[in-house]
């Protein structure tokens, strides 16, 4: 496994110059998911790719918003893509016949991608550079894994696994060592996204009888109950400037968007149609 000796970027300029835009999926008609992007008031809805013949999942902004990397099955099974914001220079870095790759995270540099991939036939995490070369495996178990966050700090990666008869998030080094249970509790506890300065967590977890958005420390220490909500809140992201925290939420039979203050103030409803918007393609 490879281990990086170069410096790492500090967590305050991670996402300095990311857009303030919420990537999410939407049918739009065409039977398939497609991405698109909103100002994180709702407003401003752009449709980014069409949807027409796959999924086109799992969207996430390269640190200096030059780039979009996403999950999509438009050529068969599931790779990893990469396209510029407005939805054009589509190029698929992954080109997997029969393997599934998804789920990808960029490392605070806008270097590496952090993807999930089935090649050994389990979901496994791996990295690669940002054109697709040099995959790197980092785990390798009978677990399946599944959804990554790069922190801020370049240093560690989150992942999802089943441990057990649950859901629980782990985090580790890019070169494979250190893998750690930050929620190894007897409740499942899902995704898992880094603050953009690098201080909390935030995930799902139904310890508390039901779906709702928590905070934790990146060693799992401490954590914070942030909604109350019905509808099962999950899948929760950090938006650019740390103020606010985006998830998915079920309101009148389809999931919509909503975010939150990391304090659990200022719930806003940021999407409100007849079809399903969501955040994560599970």
């Amino acid at each position: 496994m490879l281990v990086w000796l170069t410096p790492m970027p500090t967590a305050s300029a991670t996402f300095a110059t990311q857009p303030d835009r919420v990537l999410f999926m939407r049918d739009p008609g065409t039977g398939y998911e497609a991405l698109f992007a909103m100002d994180p008031d709702g407003a401003n809805e752009l449709q980014l790719s069409p949807g027409e013949t796959g999924h086109d999942a799992d969207g996430r902004w390269s640190p200096n918003g030059s780039s979009i990397a996403f999950a999509s099955n438009r050529d068969g099974d599931f790779d990893v893509f990469r396209m510029h914001p407005d939805g054009t220079k589509v190029r698929n870095l992954t080109k997997n016949d029969l393997i599934d790759d998804s789920s990808p995270s960029w490392d605070p540099a806008g270097k590496r991608i952090a993807f999930i991939s089935n090649s050994d036939g389990s979901g496994d995490l791996y990295t690669m550079a940002r054109d697709g070369t040099d995959v790197q495996q980092v785990t390798d178990d009978d677990t399946y894994e599944f959804l990554t966050s790069w922190a801020p700090s370049g240093r560690r990666i989150l992942f999802s696994a089943v441990d057990g008869s649950d859901y629980d998030i782990f985090s580790i080094r890019p070169d494979g060592t250190g893998r750690r249970n930050l929620t190894d509790n007897d409740d499942s506890d899902g995704l898992g996204d880094w603050a953009p300065d690098g201080s909390r967590i935030a995930f799902h977890s139904w310890r508390s009888g039901r779906a709702q958005i928590w905070t934790m420390a990146p060693d799992g220490s401490d954590p914070q109950q942030v909604t109350d909500l019905s509808g099962n809140p999950i899948f929760p992201f950090w938006l650019p400037n740390g103020k606010r925290i985006v998830f998915q939420r079920m309101r009148g039979g389809n999931y919509e968007i909503f975010s939150v203050r990391p304090d659990g103030t200022g719930v806003r409803r940021l999407t409100n149609n007849d079809v399903t918007d969501h955040l994560v393609f599970d």
